[in-house]
């Protein structure tokens, strides 16, 4: 019983890390958009400070 929980674990495992792997990249990509929106905003508002 304990193998075949070794092997589910094992079979599961790599799908787990690419889950959260493609997770984190998606918030990574959002938190850029933002900061980018955030500055393009600033340099609309005051194009002189470039």
């Amino acid at each position: 019983m304990k193998r075949v929980l070794v092997y589910v674990a094992a079979a599961l495992l790599p799908a787990a890390v690419l889950y959260l792997a493609d997770r984190y990249h998606t918030e990574l990509e959002i938190e850029i958009f933002d900061y980018q929106m955030r500055d393009w905003k600033k340099r609309e508002q005051y194009p002189e400070r470039k």
